[in-house]
């Protein structure tokens, strides 16, 4: 099933997708199919399953499907106070001078993951990351924050006040490494002069004290990882998770830079509408499958959101500056 999505040849009649449904999803006996949102927390290998390609049907072809690290810790995130207010609605990392980054070839037998800090493989650009940083902000108006291009470094993005940011959004480069999870990064310009090497690690992301609703990694590979038991994936969603996000935006294998832009733009102008995370990306997804058919669905289907959907941005639709369409 897995495969299917991610090369674009899904669909509702798949032997795979068909075996997989009646496995996991036909004995839990849901009733009157999948209207409201539904948390999954998966366990082991089904963490890298897209579950809402296994709920979909005809008459819901994009259900609203959140995941949860554990029941335990969504029941944490749901019972504690609303966060506190922010005075920033979003900060948008994007427009990466990769070319600027010295490093060698990577192997395409390798696995993901950065092996040598002081080497790390060369990365092409992202040539649409610097105008989806500048969409999303410019959605929610003049309070936001913007770091493109040379702006785009490590040592900027810990210079900013980040607990004072409602969303989180970063257009980069990511790996994974599933044997070594602490090696997984977001990767920006590094400073020397700073002591920064560019690799936003879990270590230090999970020192932040944010009180984001939302961060999204609009980058690969970001929910790939090593399974904890039942306690999800060790993962860079995980690590934001643990410094105080409400919710994570990540991905499951490699995206398009061009249709993940295209994305990003509708999820955010369903969220200045005042639509929970849940229903603005399930929204997003169902426009923009209308628009671009089979040829979007790996990048749309690699995108998922991890924690607590089912808030709202504070700014909602009183606040913000909506772009997109409706579904």
């Amino acid at each position: 099933c897995r495969r299917e999505v991610r090369a674009g040849r899904a669909d509702l009649g798949g032997a795979e997708r068909t075996a997989l449904r009646g496995a996991i999803i036909e004995p839990l006996n849901l009733p009157g199919g999948v209207g409201s949102e539904v948390v999954v927390v998966p366990d082991g290998v089904l963490n890298s399953i897209p579950f809402e390609v296994l709920l979909a049907s005809e008459d819901n072809p994009t259900p609203p499907v959140t995941l949860a690290p554990s029941a335990t810790v969504l029941g944490l995130m749901r019972s504690r106070p609303s966060q506190r207010a922010t005075d920033r609605p979003v900060l948008a990392v994007g427009g990466v001078p990769y070319e600027r980054i010295a490093g060698v070839k990577a192997s395409s037998t390798a696995p993901v993951g950065i092996y040598d800090a002081a080497a790390p493989p060369s990365l092409p650009s992202l040539p649409g990351s610097a105008d989806e940083a500048r969409t999303v902000a410019g959605v929610f108006g003049p309070s936001s924050v913007v770091l493109v291009g040379d702006s785009a470094t490590e040592a900027a993005l810990k210079r900013q006040p980040l607990e004072r940011f409602e969303v989180l959004h970063l257009a980069a480069h990511g790996f994974a490494d599933t044997k070594f999870p602490e090696r997984a990064a977001l990767v920006l310009l590094g400073d020397g002069q700073a002591g920064e090497d560019g690799l936003l690690q879990p270590r230090e992301i999970a020192r932040y004290n944010l009180r984001a609703r939302l961060v999204v990694l609009s980058a690969c590979d970001t929910a790939v990882g090593p399974t904890l038991g039942q306690e999800g994936v060790v993962n860079l969603a995980r690590a934001f998770l643990v410094a105080g996000a409400g919710a994570v935006m990540t991905s499951l294998w490699p995206v398009d830079d061009t249709l993940s832009a295209a994305l990003m733009r509708a999820f955010y102008g369903h969220l200045a509408r005042g639509e929970t995370l849940t229903e603005a990306l399930r929204r997003a997804k169902t426009e923009l499958g209308r628009r671009f058919g089979a040829k979007g669905q790996a990048t749309f289907g690699a995108f998922q959101l991890i924690g607590d959907g089912s808030r709202r941005l504070s700014v909602g639709a009183a606040g913000a500056r909506a772009t997109g369409g409706s579904d």
